[in-house]
């Protein structure tokens, strides 16, 4: 077979590392090894059959850290991890070849958790945030207040300039009624295209 410069599908790709970790590399009979190198992906596996199980590992490993390099330029992800998720050495290992590439899957995996799982704990915290701004800003919170009943329904505007936020339009006429100031009270409307 002929050396391709695109990668081979995930299982496929996969596959092919297994047999031949499992049947050239470690293979138990002239036999299984010279099978494993004909059937392999390049043909310098069939020049180093006979060879000893270090030099086969050695090839398998070229070939492993070939694929490597050729994901890396057709697929953004992989580039991606082994760039800025993975540690340096773990890196180097994989386009080394010495790292199996069904672990290089598992990490790029765990690296897509660990960001998911940061974007969430950021939200949350931004979250957390607003609300302990609400409950400053919006008068007539209860410690058991959250989320939407956070959110101001009213706003008053007094005559010298001062504003305040209520949890209702009702609450914000009722304090305007008994401030004694003359006060310009309004709804506050939310729109869903506005909220996130």
């Amino acid at each position: 077979m002929s050396q391709s410069n695109t990668p081979a599908s995930p299982a496929a790709l996969l596959k092919t590392e297994a047999q031949l970790l499992e049947h050239f590399v470690n293979g138990e009979s002239v036999e299984e090894i010279a099978a494993a190198a004909a059937n392999a992906p390049e043909p310098v596996f069939l020049a180093v059959a006979f060879a000893s199980q270090e030099v086969r590992q050695q090839t398998f490993e070229r070939w492993r850290s070939r694929q490597v390099a050729l994901l890396v330029e057709s697929n953004q992800t992989v580039s991606d991890y082994l760039e800025g998720d993975c540690d340096a050495a773990v890196a180097a290992a994989y386009r080394g070849g010495l790292l199996p590439l069904e672990s290089l899957s598992a990490g790029i995996a765990a690296a897509a958790h660990e960001k998911e799982m940061a974007v969430q704990a950021a939200a949350l915290a931004a979250s957390e945030r607003l609300d302990k701004v609400l409950r400053k800003l919006v008068s007539g919170t209860t410690a058991s207040c959250t989320a939407w009943s956070l959110v101001p329904g009213g706003i008053v505007i007094d005559e010298a300039g001062g504003l305040k936020l209520f949890t209702s339009n009702r609450v914000a006429r009722d304090f305007a009624a008994t401030s004694g100031k003359r006060c310009f009270c309004g709804t506050i409307e939310y729109r869903g295209e506005y909220l996130g």
